[in-house]
């Protein structure tokens, strides 16, 4: 089955496919680099950047006296 477009509708489908297909090599190019910057960044800095894991005291364990010092309280429930 043939299907014949010309005049605007062409251009228009000509100019939609190509910037898709750009769109498409932008992205591809896009996570490539973040790629390559989070494996630069890694070998530089290796596990440095790396946060440690949240702690949580809940109040049910510790009591205000327990819990270290310069932690916050726990949030009340409504």
């Amino acid at each position: 089955m043939n299907i014949r477009v010309r005049g605007r509708a062409k251009v228009g489908r000509f100019t939609a496919f190509a910037a898709a297909i750009a769109n498409l090599r932008a992205t591809d190019r896009w996570n490539a680099q973040c790629t390559a910057v989070r494996k630069l960044n890694y070998t530089i800095l290796g596990n440095a950047r790396r946060r440690p894991g949240r702690r949580t005291y809940p109040a049910t364990r510790l009591t205000r006296s327990q819990r270290p010092a310069g932690t916050p309280a726990e949030a009340r429930r409504p």
